[in-house]
This record gives C-alpha cells, sequence and structure tokens, in this order.
C-alpha cells in the first residue's frame, strides 16, 4: 500500500518498504515545519495586535471622547502608541527572517548555499580555467 506524505517542497511517496529513517526524517521535517510555521504566525499577530487595536480606539475616538478640549493629551497619546505600534507591525516583516533562520534547518543551508562562491570555467584562448564567482 503506498501513502503519500507531504514535504516542505513536495511529496514524497513512501511505501511499507521504505526504512524507519526515511519516515522518521520526513516525520522531523514535518515537526520543524510545523514548528516554524506557528512561531511565525504567533510573532505576526503578537506584532500586528496592538496596532489593529489601537487603530480601532483612534477610528472611534471621537465617539468615545467627543470632548477635544478636555481629552486632547488623550489623543496624543492614542496617536504616539499608533506609531509605536506601526514600528513594531511593520518590523514583523524583518523579523520573519530572524524567525526562519532559527527554526528552520533546510532554509539556513539554502542561505548557506546561496552565500558560498561557486566555481565557474572561463575559457582563456584554448584553455578553461576555474574561477570563483561571488
Amino acid at each position: 500500500m503506498m501513502s503519500l506524505q507531504s514535504a516542505p517542497m513536495g511529496f514524497a511517496a513512501t511505501t511499507s518498504n521504505d526504512s524507519p529513517s526515511i519516515i522518521a526524517l520526513s516525520k522531523s521535517t514535518q515537526r520543524q515545519l510545523t514548528v516554524m510555521l506557528v512561531t511565525i504566525c504567533c510573532t505576526a499577530v503578537c506584532l500586528q495586535l496592538p496596532y489593529t487595536v489601537l487603530y480601532l480606539l483612534n477610528t472611534d475616538k471621537w465617539s468615545l471622547w467627543p470632548d477635544e478640549h478636555e481629552h486632547m493629551t488623550l489623543h496624543a497619546k492614542i496617536y504616539l502608541s499608533m506609531k509605536v505600534a506601526d514600528t513594531l507591525a511593520t518590523s514583523n516583516y524583518a523579523v520573519n527572517f530572524s524567525l526562519y533562520c532559527l527554526s528552520g534547518s533546510a532554509f539556513r543551508h539554502s542561505i548557506r548555499t546561496l552565500c558560498r562562491p561557486r566555481k565557474r570555467l572561463q575559457r582563456h584562448g584554448g584553455r578553461y580555467q576555474a574561477t570563483i564567482r561571488h
């Protein structure tokens, strides 16, 4: 009997004849991917939630606190808090790269591969020479 197990970059077909190490590797990869995605999602919620709450407060501030002169400092505090929360929400995009690096060994391996210089054959006259390309 053949079953399909999902992998990060496609599908891995496994049969009952496969070795336990292949199945364990696939489960390990799935677990690592799950941990990485849950971490990314929780971080996004934590960094976006303050801005969302303050946005809703700012939208309704005139109906919640209609007297402008009496609550001017409160309105200024909401505005300042929104700027700080906006910075936190925007930092989510910068934090994602770090989280991927921390929680995904496959991602770290891909980054290392991309950053390594590669050898390239170039023709000089009638000969080929290997050069390192950055």
